[in-house]
């Protein structure tokens, strides 16, 4: 039986030594990759700073304008008339005018400036205050010119706030 123990023990050690040597392969192998993931890395990080610096000149340049291949046209197109500050229906078309004066002249920056700040807020506290003073004529245009100035204003909404401002005696 000892040579039986011996001859197992002998193909144990072979088995062993071999797993050895394959693991140190292994080893060799994950740190070479390893080393190549990590030179990767850094060139993917070379390649990103490069990227957002030209990203960067990009954002440069088109926000000056300076378009290197693209020849820029002046049009001469006519001025929209002065917005005065009243919000009729009637001088809503405005807003439409001073629209396409920037789309044709090709400002857009210009065209996202164009924001009536808290005129929404302003609208809704007037609306608040609102009731009907002289004729229904008179309340129906001065609620419809409220109306044109607050953003989101359901239908439902707009029914209920214009009943409820309406004179009891009506």
């Amino acid at each position: 039986m000892s040579k039986e123990v011996a001859k197992q023990q002998a193909l144990l050690n072979t088995t062993v030594a071999k797993l050895t040597e394959k693991n140190e392969t292994l080893e060799d192998i994950m740190i070479a990759i390893k080393a190549d993931n990590e030179a990767t890395v850094v060139e993917l990080h070379t390649k990103i700073e490069e990227l957002e610096g030209e990203l960067a000149f990009c954002h440069v340049t088109m926000g000056k304008r300076v378009l290197g291949g693209t020849p820029s046209h002046k049009v001469d197109t006519p001025k929209p008339k002065k917005f005065k500050g009243a919000r009729s229906i009637r001088k809503v078309d405005n807003l439409w005018e001073i629209e396409q004066y920037f789309h044709a002249i090709g400002t857009k920056e210009d065209d996202a400036k164009f924001y009536l700040e808290y005129i929404n807020k302003e609208a809704w506290a007037k609306l608040r205050q609102f009731s009907q003073q002289g004729t229904i004529k008179e309340y129906v245009k001065q609620f419809s010119e409220l109306m044109l100035q607050i953003i989101n204003l359901s239908e439902d909404e707009a029914f209920f706030l214009f009943m409820d401002r309406l004179k009891s005696w009506v």
